[in-house]
């Protein structure tokens, strides 16, 4: 804590008037002196000097008792002067606790007597101080307000609610929370957790909580929030197999329940375990009768055995494929129907080429092969289709139009029987291209440029019907942009301009020129200049001539151009109209 300098005699007369004895400042070593020179009078101390908190004063002797807590402060009726300036509300009374300023103060000489502690208390109706007595200088700052009681002398007097393994002790007037021993008990919050101990400040689990009743119709679990829980058990356990299973709840009332299986029987055909061995109908219940199944034929003649719980009739002979034969093996009633040899293709003993197919019938148990292909006209199919014993005889189907997939001309084929199959044989060959509309050279491509016979076509970008001189292709047929014969164009991205362009225009064409009609001349369309003129003898009257007033405008551009002259008094006005230049 700061204290200013100046502060101090305050202080001391405070003190004196408070203490009622004798005596006045203890001797004050201050950082900055002479340590040998000790402060006596407050005139020695600088009025700017502070006094930093970190000086601390020797405590007296232990053996002296400090007489602050015997001494009484003056009566509560007497009031300083309205016009001194009171300390800080938040100023205390010095603590006999309180750390004093730097341990290089001087204690007092340890050889003065300690006040009598049976000297009176300061008699109450002590007057006020001289009112006449001189204030101290109004820059004397207060005693500091941070000047606190202690909080403490003894540990019980550390009320404050510490953290889980810590506890406050008191120490040199002050509470301070540090760490409990290691090894102290204490609770980590967990029901599911025993013997909780501190380590190191924090609170460290114990062995898990054992849950265990020994009730055989309970199941224990631990909930952290509350501890053991013992939960009835509500299952069932079962015995017995077969008819003589059983299903019993496995406690009642908190009671241990038997399961008691039941007693076997006699099998039966039921698709039961009636004798509770683990096999259903065993030894074949029922069976081993004679009886008649729902087949026919052979298959008719049964023995009866236990099926899924049934007594069933099973056939002795179980039906089979049919075949030719004059039995009925399927069983379906019907003899030699179907049978699996009917139907296959043979071949027709005694008859040539393709009437030599047939397929096998059942008449009367016996397989006969019947003829199914008759003789047909000849056909280039390697196959002797009369049945005359010749194939493809007289080359059939051979002459017809055909394509060979060949380019131009040389596609056009004709058909050939050969090796039994039917082939396209090339009858035109490539010759010289000429302008035909035929792709007379099979190259793919018809009538190309320079092809004999082809005329000069001149390049018409603009579609004006003129091409320009010099960019020409031999051609067929026109095909764009060559489709002229007509020369002469000098701009052929304006279809404007060309030879016959007889109109006049007003904007530049698309080359940039007022040249349409590509005579490499610049026509105007309005000429000449115009003016008024007077004349007076013998006649007074005006002259006109019709142009340009004021020199003749370019192309494109606006002028003044002399329509008429009005005559005045001596004197000839002229009338214009605003005209445009066109040009060609």
């Amino acid at each position: 804590m700061k204290l200013r300098i100046l502060a101090l005699p305050l202080l001391a007369a405070f003190f004196a008037l408070t203490l009622g004895c004798e005596g006045g400042i203890s001797e004050i070593v201050l950082d900055g002196f002479d340590q040998d020179k000790k402060v006596t009078d407050d005139s020695m101390l600088d009025d700017d000097a502070d006094v930093s908190s970190d000086i601390e004063r020797d405590q007296p002797d232990t053996d002296i008792d400090e007489p602050a807590p015997d001494i009484k402060q003056p009566d509560a009726d007497v009031k300083p002067d309205p016009d001194i300036k009171d300390p800080d509300a938040d100023v205390k009374p010095p603590d006999p606790d309180i750390k004093d300023p730097d341990a290089d103060v001087e204690q007092p000489d340890t050889d003065v007597e300690e006040p009598d502690t049976d000297v009176e208390e300061p008699d109450t109706d002590v007057e006020d101080p001289d009112t006449d007595t001189e204030e101290p200088d109004t820059d004397v700052e207060e005693p500091d307000t941070d000047v606190e009681e202690p909080e403490c002398e003894v540990d019980e007097d550390c009320e404050q609610e510490p953290l889980v393994c810590h506890e406050f002790i008191c120490e040199l007037g002050k509470c301070i929370e540090v760490p409990e021993e290691n090894d102290t008990p204490c609770s980590d919050g967990n029901f599911c957790t025993s013997d909780d101990t501190c380590q190191y400040g924090e609170c460290v689990s114990g062995p898990p909580v054992v849950c265990e009743d020994g009730d055989p119709c309970t199941v224990s679990r631990c909930v952290p929030t509350e501890g053991c829980i013992y939960d009835q058990i509500e299952g069932t356990h079962t015995c017995g197999q077969g008819e003589c299973f059983r299903e019993v709840p496995i406690c009642i009332d908190g009671v241990p329940n038997e399961c008691i299986p039941g007693e076997p029987e006699d099998e039966v055909c039921d698709g039961l375990d009636n004798d509770c061995n683990g096999v259903i109908d065993n030894g074949n219940p029922g069976g081993g009768e004679y009886c008649d199944s729902d087949l026919e034929g052979p298959c008719k003649p049964g023995t009866t055995a236990c099926i899924n719980g049934k007594v069933e009739c099973l056939p002795d002979i179980l039906p089979d494929l049919e075949v030719c034969d004059g039995i009925d093996n399927d069983c379906d009633g019907e003899v030699d129907n179907n049978t699996i040899d009917a139907g296959k293709p043979c071949r027709v003993p005694g008859k040539l080429g393709v009437c030599t197919t047939g397929k096998l019938m059942c008449i009367n148990a016996m397989l006969e092969c019947i003829q199914t292909v008759f003789p047909t006209a000849e056909v280039c199919d390697g196959l002797d289709n009369n049945c005359n014993g010749e194939v493809d005889e007289g080359d059939p189907e051979s002459g017809l139009p055909c394509d060979t997939k060949l380019k131009g001309v040389c596609a056009e084929g004709l058909t050939a029987c050969s090796g039994g199959k039917l082939g396209c044989t090339q009858v035109i060959f490539p010759t010289t291209e000429i302008c035909d509309g035929l792709d007379n050279d099979c190259d793919g491509v018809t009538d190309p440029p320079n092809t004999s016979g082809c005329t000069n076509y001149l390049k018409d970008a603009d579609g004006d019907g003129f091409g320009v001189a010099g960019d020409s292709m031999c051609l067929c047929a026109p095909s764009h942009p060559y489709t002229t014969t007509k020369v002469g164009d000098c701009c052929d991205s304006d279809a404007a301009v060309n030879p016959e362009a007889t109109g006049w225009f007003t904007t530049p064409n698309a080359c940039g020129n007022f040249d349409y009609d590509c005579n490499t001349k610049l026509d105007r369309q309005h000429t000449g200049a115009g003016s008024c003129r007077f004349f007076d003898w013998p006649l007074n009257f005006c002259e006109r001539t019709e142009g340009w007033v004021g020199g003749e405008p370019e192309c494109g551009r606006t002028g003044k151009w002399l329509t008429d002259c009005s005559l005045g008094f001596f004197t000839c006005s002229e009338t214009t109209i605003e005209r445009v230049q066109g040009c060609r």
